[in-house]
């Protein structure tokens, strides 16, 4: 573990299954209906994700997103 970054923390089970039900999806709004959670909650969630580790990881489009 000493190649993580002190201030870095591992991703949780929540985004791990917030970017699993996206990437089948390929859609925030209906990953936010299919685990009970609201479409800002799952992007504010993913958007804290890509600052922590410093890389985009859904590219957002009007058509919905990818990976």
């Amino acid at each position: 573990m000493k190649y993580l970054r002190k201030d870095f923390s591992a991703m949780n089970t929540d985004q791990m299954a917030y970017l699993i039900d996206i990437a089948k999806t390929g859609s925030i709004n209906t990953t936010a209906k299919r685990l009970f959670s609201s479409q800002q909650a799952i992007s504010e969630s993913i958007k804290r994700l890509e600052a922590e580790l410093e890389c985009v990881l859904l590219i957002r489009s009007k058509k919905g997103v990818a990976l």
